[in-house]
């Protein structure tokens, strides 16, 4: 803890002389004993989102944008399960600094991934459906142009230029933020929202925003969330930024959501296009394969419910997609969870899944563990346990460097591939014993790139 707090604050000297400025509060400041002056309190904010919840243990929240995490942290030492998207590496280091030494990393999944089309669907596939989605102080983000913003800036011709953006660019670029604020928003039930004016100052891109005029929370509701998918919408508090006197307004709205949620490939890079469902009441997968012909069924090991043959939705999906976004993971316990249940199928079932790879692994959030998929290439103990141990020690790699892998079909030369991918990497290992003393050892992380 002594050490990471040390790196803590490298890393927020380091913002400090990039921008002159640190941006927002840091969230657990007194607990950890920082001293840090943001320029951009969140209490006020918080305060009102909370007053609008109520209970928040157990929600499933995602935080767009999250900076330093203030709003994630926040909420997740309130009971919530936060899926925290911030493409900055400087600021997710730092949240993730702040989750570990909180106790809250557990609680708390923050995620290398810029909001696009891309970021959207990985959420369909590996979360689906949230309780509550919070975007603060990012669409202008959506708005403005470095081009518009270089030109605009000119002394004479500048009022020129904003002119010229008004009139024919700000209508399109409005039209295509809402529409991708849309498609996210409609993975949740409760949305908060707010956005700077176009009066601000010191903000890049905020002066190429629309005039909202005498009303900006009414226009806000009546602009951005006009669309009659969302309702039950308010103003729920105002607040002045550090760019302006004029207050910022923050605004609920609830959406009508669909029960189902569609999406195509089981993880990142699947050459499958199979469509798949997940119904968010039951939380069941619609669509996936059943077990077949393998002689048991173990909710501990696998995502089914064991009664009724359904394949139950993990909130926390596909590992290989969440290594490919970064996300932060206490991925030592999960590689020896991987180890656990791999080697409980060999010596409770006498069965080997023979198709272990990291897609066909599923992270569960609120239970913080590992299930295994896949069970169509299982074969016995006697023939397939071979190709569990080698295909466990390239899983570890992979996990252990915190990269997935592409899709690729199952090799044939097994022992060939893994000894090309990895070289002699944890070829020590052979019995659960051997894997757990491996994980616990120096030589889990310590692994270079050749």
């Amino acid at each position: 803890m002594v050490d990471s707090l040390k790196n803590l604050k490298i890393y927020l000297a380091e913002l400090q002389h990039q921008y002159n400025e640190i941006y927002q509060e840091i969230y657990g400041a007194e607990r950890l004993g920082l001293d840090v002056k943001a320029v951009r309190g969140c209490r006020d904010r918080l305060s009102n989102i909370l007053e609008q919840i109520g209970d928040i243990s157990g929600k499933k929240i995602l935080d767009i944008g999250s900076n330093m995490g203030y709003f994630s942290l926040a909420l997740a030492d309130r009971g919530a399960y936060v899926i925290s998207l911030e493409p900055d590496e400087k600021f997710r280091r730092i949240q993730n600094i702040l989750a570990s030494n909180l106790g809250l990393s557990q609680r708390i999944i923050s995620l290398n991934l810029p909001l696009c089309t891309d970021s959207i669907n990985f959420l369909k596939r590996n979360f689906a459906h949230f309780d509550i989605i919070i975007m603060l102080s990012l669409w202008h983000h959506f708005i403005g142009t470095d081009r518009w913003e270089k030109y605009s800036s000119l002394p004479i011709i500048g009022g020129l230029f904003r002119y010229i953006w008004q009139k024919k660019h700000l209508q399109t670029e409005v039209d295509k933020a809402n529409t991708l604020c849309k498609q996210i928003f409609s993975l949740g039930e409760k949305i908060f929202f707010d956005t700077g004016q176009s009066d601000e100052q010191r903000c890049r891109h905020l002066h190429l925003l629309p005039d909202m005029g005498d009303n900006p929370g009414d226009w806000i509701l009546n602009n951005i969330f006009g669309d009659d998918i969302y309702y039950n919408k308010k103003i729920i508090g105002h607040h002045i930024p550090h760019t302006s006197k004029k207050p910022r307004y923050l605004v609920s709205v609830n959406i009508k959501y669909n029960n189902t949620i569609e999406f195509s490939g089981a993880y990142e890079s699947s050459p499958i296009d199979k469509k798949f469902q997940v119904d968010i009441k039951k939380q069941i997968v619609l669509g996936a394969s059943e077990i077949n012909k393998v002689g048991f069924c173990d909710e501990n090991i696998m995502p089914y419910d064991c009664k009724t043959g359904e394949n139950k939705f993990k909130f926390g999906g596909n590992l290989n997609d969440l290594l490919r976004a970064g996300a932060s993971l206490d991925y030592r316990y999960i590689a020896k969870r991987i180890v656990k249940k791999v080697f409980d199928i060999h010596e409770k079932y006498n069965i080997a899944h023979n198709d272990l790879r990291l897609w066909n692994i599923i992270f569960s959030l609120p239970e913080y563990d590992i299930y295994i998929i896949d069970f169509e290439r299982c074969k016995s103990l006697e023939s397939g346990r071979d190709n569990d141990i080698l295909m466990l020690r390239f899983i570890l790699n992979h996990i252990a460097r915190k990269r997935g892998t592409i899709g690729i079909d199952y090799p044939e030369n097994i022992e060939r591939f893994v000894k090309l991918s990895i070289g002699d990497y944890a070829s020590e290992c052979h019995t659960r014993q051997d894997f757990v003393k491996f994980i616990d050892s120096e030589k889990f992380y310590n692994i270079s790139d050749k």
